[in-house]
């Protein structure tokens, strides 16, 4: 098995229970030292979870995919952006710009440096857009269909 695995494909491959897992899991050091870095170019951030109160924030060096920043969060602040760029900052990295999620706030935020929505997070919006669309189209069919 390669990738990703659920707690329960865990728990058959290694012969354990699944509450075992869990324990093991939850036992993993959370712990990351910010490395020196004396470097420029544009930062991508963005965060991830596990569960509702447990994610990561990560910073990459957008040109190599080096890690800049890595905090264990337990919500996506707009504070938290701030400190990963503040610490990025702090360790000699010239940041040119920032690729972001597309939280408001964070456009505010950071408007002191150039700002770009990350093209995973703009396909989401033109998807949800697109699907409203199609909602209103099929409704204004349903509607014309049944007032003949």
């Amino acid at each position: 098995m390669e990738g990703k695995q659920t707690i329960s494909e865990l728990s058959h491959r290694f012969g354990v229970s699944e509450s075992t897992i869990k324990r093991r899991l939850k036992d993993i050091s959370k712990s990351w030292e910010q490395l020196t870095i004396e470097d420029c170019g544009y930062v991508h951030m963005d965060a991830t979870y596990w569960g509702r109160s447990w994610g990561v924030l990560l910073a990459l060096d957008e040109h190599s995919g080096f890690p800049l920043y890595l905090a264990f969060i337990e919500n996506e602040t707009a504070s938290d952006y701030e400190k990963a760029i503040r610490s990025i900052e702090g360790r000699s990295y010239t940041i040119f710009g920032i690729i972001i999620d597309g939280k408001k706030s964070l456009f505010t935020l950071f408007s002191d440096y150039q700002i770009q929505m990350c093209q995973f997070h703009i396909k989401q919006v033109i998807r949800l857009i697109s699907h409203r669309i199609q909602g209103l189209r099929q409704r204004e069919n349903l509607r014309a269909y049944w007032t003949r």
